[in-house]
């Protein structure tokens, strides 16, 4: 071969290798099958509607559910996370002798509720999880009980895994604290603010023992709680949900939550803000989603746990398509805190104040309309999410 030519083509390869090396991903490679951006073609769009499910979406679907098979949840709660044999469990296969005791407000007539209509069930069923320990206890609180005994950051916080039977010694993979509300009805004078927490006084380490420092607030049992299931679950990712909205509680209220939120950030656990779930409960919607002015309703816990597997999907690194409403004199029936997996389906039925007013409703998915082909009177279905969706719905012709 001409030497001349030879020069030619060894250059060429070095150049295409150096590119190749340029090219190439750096860190840890990101296992999860792209997906297709359905926002370049309205055609795509509309033929999602007809449930076709891109290859690549199918089997972004098949990685997130092997991602939560076989895991497990545990629930540090009150009475809004009790239920008779579950949280006090005499029969469960897998729970925590500690709970025997337990007392729960759930079943009652006034919220309608069902087991599997609870937010753990809901939330379990949704991602593929197990339900390990639900260890809730009606009136429940972070510092002390309504008799001023006990509270969650004694034991309760560390007996989450299961103790009993084939399955003693199993920790929980993920944990739903979900508490604050009977410590802000028993005590406002002792929630404390963040800006008082003095960890390192309140947890310290005295020749090589951990010491806890009795809590004189709420604030500072929230912390201690948090660190405890840290060290026994360092395993387990805690998911911190704050309180629901009330009817007659306002600023000072907003105001703890922002402090549990601030408690959550330093300790570096997900946040589920209670806010932020569309849980509407004043005129006129007062109770739509709640039995009483406290317990959730089986819509009430619906939204909840459309929240909790919002949260729990972005925080363990999944994309998702943002739900996002504009509504006036309406509520979405599951609550508005809604992220969808790409090729997810999506249904929702907006409740109108006055049930006899007509409604104005517009859908828009990846900046497409698709009013038309996804709402039948009041309910949206859209069967295959490919973009991110927008809900318009107002009172009028």
């Amino acid at each position: 071969m001409n030497r001349k030519i030879l020069h030619i083509i060894l250059i060429l390869g070095a150049c295409g290798l150096v590119l190749a090396l340029i090219l190439l991903p750096w860190g840890q490679k990101d296992l999860r099958p792209a997906v297709t951006d359905p926002s370049s073609s309205s055609t795509e769009a509309v033929a999602t509607l007809e449930n076709t499910l891109p290859s690549a979406q199918e089997s972004y679907l098949a990685t997130v559910r092997e991602f939560f098979a076989g895991k497990t949840l545990s629930v540090l709660g009150d009475s809004i996370s009790t239920y008779q044999d579950i949280s006090n469990g005499l029969g469960a296969e897998n729970s925590n002798s500690t709970i025997r005791d337990n007392l729960h407000f759930y079943p009652r007539q006034i919220a309608r509720v069902a087991p599997e209509d609870t937010w753990w069930q809901l939330t379990a069923e949704a991602l593929g999880l197990r339900l390990l320990v639900n260890n809730s206890w009606s009136g429940a609180s972070v510092l002390k009980d309504s008799a001023g005994a006990f509270g969650a950051y004694q034991k309760r916080c560390v007996n989450l895994h299961d103790n009993t039977g084939e399955n003693a010694g199993e920790k929980p993979d993920f944990i739903l604290f979900f508490m604050g509300t009977n410590d802000y009805i028993l005590s406002q004078a002792s929630l404390g603010r963040y800006e008082d927490l003095a960890m390192d006084t309140l947890i310290r380490e005295v020749e090589g023992e951990l010491i806890y420092e009795k809590p004189k607030t709420t604030m500072e049992a929230y912390a201690i709680c948090l660190h405890k299931m840290q060290r026994e679950y360092p395993q387990a990712r805690i998911y911190c949900v704050t309180m629901l909205p009330r009817m007659s509680y306002e600023e000072d209220h907003v105001a703890c939550n922002e402090d549990f939120a601030k408690v959550a950030k330093a300790f570096d656990v997900c946040l589920v803000d209670g806010y932020s779930l569309g849980m509407e409960n004043a005129d006129p919607f007062l109770h739509y989603y709640f039995g009483d002015n406290v317990h959730p309703n089986k819509e009430g816990m619906l939204a909840i746990s459309n929240g909790i597997v919002s949260a729990m999907l972005k925080d363990n690194g999944f994309d998702t398509y943002g739900v996002s409403f504009d509504l006036e004199g309406v509520i979405p029936r599951e609550g508005s805190c809604r992220s969808i997996l790409p090729g997810e389906s999506f249904v929702t039925e907006l409740i109108p104040s006055d049930p006899n007013a007509p409604l104005h409703i517009t859908v828009t998915m990846a900046g497409i309309d698709i009013t038309a082909q996804s709402l039948q009177g009041n309910t949206v279905t859209i069967p295959t999410v490919t973009g991110e969706v927008t809900i318009s719905a107002k009172k009028g012709n």
